[in-house]
C-alpha cells in the first residue's frame, strides 16, 4: 500500500503494459488504438497512462450483438450533398478583409 492509495482501493492509473495485459492485446495493438484516437488515455508529462474505468467503458462500447449491424459511415454521395448545400449558401457572401 502506498501513502496515496488507501487500503482496498484499486490503482488509479495503469501503465501501457498493464493496460495491454488487462485488455489481453499486444502492446503494439494498444499503441495503434491510442494513436488512431480510439483508446482513451492520460498523459502526465511524457508518460502515458490508462484509467481502468475508461478501459472498461471502452470495452463495453466495442461489444457487438450477433445480427446487429454496425453503424454505417456517411456515403460519399451524402457528403457531396452536404458540401453542395454549403456552397449554395456561401455564394455571394464573401467578406472583404481590408
Amino acid at each position: 500500500m502506498t501513502p496515496l492509495q488507501p487500503e482496498g482501493c484499486s490503482r488509479l492509473l495503469l501503465t501501457h503494459r498493464e493496460a495491454a495485459g488487462l485488455l489481453a492485446v499486444s502492446e503494439r495493438t494498444l499503441w495503434k488504438l491510442r494513436h488512431n484516437g480510439e483508446m482513451p488515455f492520460v498523459r502526465i508529462g511524457r508518460c502515458v497512462r490508462y484509467r481502468p474505468s475508461s478501459l472498461k467503458n471502452w470495452v463495453r462500447e466495442q461489444e457487438q450483438v450477433v445480427g446487429e449491424p454496425r453503424p454505417l459511415l456517411p456515403t460519399s454521395a451524402a457528403l457531396n450533398d452536404d458540401a453542395r448545400k454549403c456552397q449554395d449558401t456561401d455564394v455571394g457572401q464573401t467578406a472583404r478583409l481590408d
